[in-house]
């Protein structure tokens, strides 16, 4: 996982944005098979182009992460909560 930097500047909600992502991304990253977090694609899955899918409990921990940075933006960033965007290419919500 990545670790806090608290020397990183967030001074909008676009480097807000731009920190969560990385933050999101490298706690996707630690999902593995081992700990139960993703399986291998199967015919089912109707996902041709996935290297794996999530199990329930990673799906589950994957979006109540991403919940919790949406929390924190809108803690910080009232106004602009409607710009809040955290977005990954490893993980997409059916």
């Amino acid at each position: 996982m990545l670790p806090f930097n608290p020397k990183k500047q967030i001074n909008d909600v676009g480097d807000f944005n731009d920190y969560c992502v990385e933050i999101w991304e490298a706690f996707l990253n630690t999902f593995t098979k081992e700990n139960g977090l993703i399986r291998d694609v199967n015919e089912n899955d109707n996902m041709e182009d996935a290297e794996f899918m999530y199990t329930g409990k990673g799906a589950r921990l994957a979006s109540k992460m991403r919940e919790r940075l949406f929390y924190i933006g809108e803690v910080h960033f009232p106004k602009d909560y409607d710009w809040i965007e955290i977005e990954s290419n490893q993980f997409r919500e059916d």
